[in-house]
């Protein structure tokens, strides 16, 4: 249609430039050479008014077709979804979230993203993670940015949510207009986590789910896992743990252990299954984890293992994962 249109509007400048250019010498005869040499002309004319016309107009529509690239974003029909626009004001809520929070979608739009999930007594730090994470789209723009995991109360009961975010661009694909905020419930895995963490499947030293519980909960994970979700088993053991039991007891092993549980800790997630499955090795499994993801932590993991300055009485330490 564009070009059929762009046709005419070129034959139609043709039609008026003939006669414009003709009137230069109506009292003169024209030879064959001079009548070309007007069309010639005419059509230079035509050319010339044609491409400022279409540039106008036609261009302009053609170049930001061209540079537009729609957005590849996919939710499943398990996840929560929420856009957000610029000043943070909710624009579209996804069926999934309404009946989970059991609001109807004229309920939560043009609320405020910081009203609204005040609402959900969700700890302090899970809400500035949601806030920080929206904001920082705006600011970037990249699919796959960034995650966090955060727990929140609703009419069902406590619930623990897989955050990300995604841009949604305008149509020159050059700037974020709003910000896609998606949530999957991981709360049937975390039931399940929860089950295992009794005395028989706890490791009395460090907390930690022990391998019975570890080797039970690979039984049941696949069941309770989401569909094509990416997940990254990782196995750890210490390096130079048993110079510290050797010349330092076991009182000081063990002290050592609780330590390194505690900085472990610190690198997972609530959602993450962390075990103790002998001596001086652990376990982490990250559901709904990237490869890269999981090399992140791990090597935060490892770079705060080598830091530790383990002390007891007058001797030193230093141990590596």
């Amino acid at each position: 249609m564009k070009h059929l249109l762009s046709l005419s509007i070129f034959f139609i400048i043709l039609m008026v430039s003939l006669p414009v250019v003709a009137t230069v010498d109506l009292n003169v005869s024209a030879s064959l050479s001079d009548t070309y040499l007007l069309t010639l002309l005419a059509g230079g004319v035509s050319g010339v008014i044609f491409y400022i016309l279409y540039n106008i107009f036609l261009g302009r529509e053609t170049k930001v077709a061209n540079s537009y690239k729609p957005n590849k974003l996919v939710v499943t029909s398990d996840s929560c979804l929420l856009r957000v626009n610029k000043k943070l004001v909710i624009e579209f809520a996804n069926e999934k979230i309404q009946k989970l929070l059991g609001l109807s979608a004229d309920s939560i739009v043009g609320r405020q993203l910081e009203e609204f999930i005040k609402l959900y007594d969700m700890p302090k730090q899970d809400e500035d993670s949601v806030l920080k994470m929206v904001r920082r789209q705006f600011s970037i723009g990249e699919f796959g940015l960034n995650y966090a995991d955060v727990n929140s109360t609703t009419r069902g009961g406590a619930h623990v949510f897989h955050m990300s975010t995604a841009p949604i661009m305008n149509k020159n694909n050059n700037k974020v207009v709003s910000v896609a905020l998606i949530a999957k419930d991981l709360s049937l895995q975390q039931k399940v986590l929860d089950k295992l963490l009794g005395k028989a499947e706890k490791d009395h030293l460090t907390g930690l789910v022990n391998r019975m519980g570890f080797d039970k909960y690979i039984e049941q994970f696949p069941q309770t896992a989401q569909a094509n979700s990416k997940n990254v088993l990782c196995f750890m053991d210490l390096d130079n743990f048993k110079p510290v039991n050797d010349s330092a007891g076991h009182a000081a092993g063990d002290e050592l252990l609780k330590q390194l549980s505690d900085i472990f800790r610190k690198h997972v997630r609530t959602t993450d299954l962390l075990a103790r499955t002998g001596g001086d090795e652990f376990v982490i499994l990250f559901p709904n984890c990237t490869m890269e993801k999981a090399k992140i932590r791990c090597d935060n993991i490892i770079n705060s293992v080598s830091s530790l300055r383990f002390s007891w009485g007058e001797k030193s330490f230093i141990v590596g994962v």
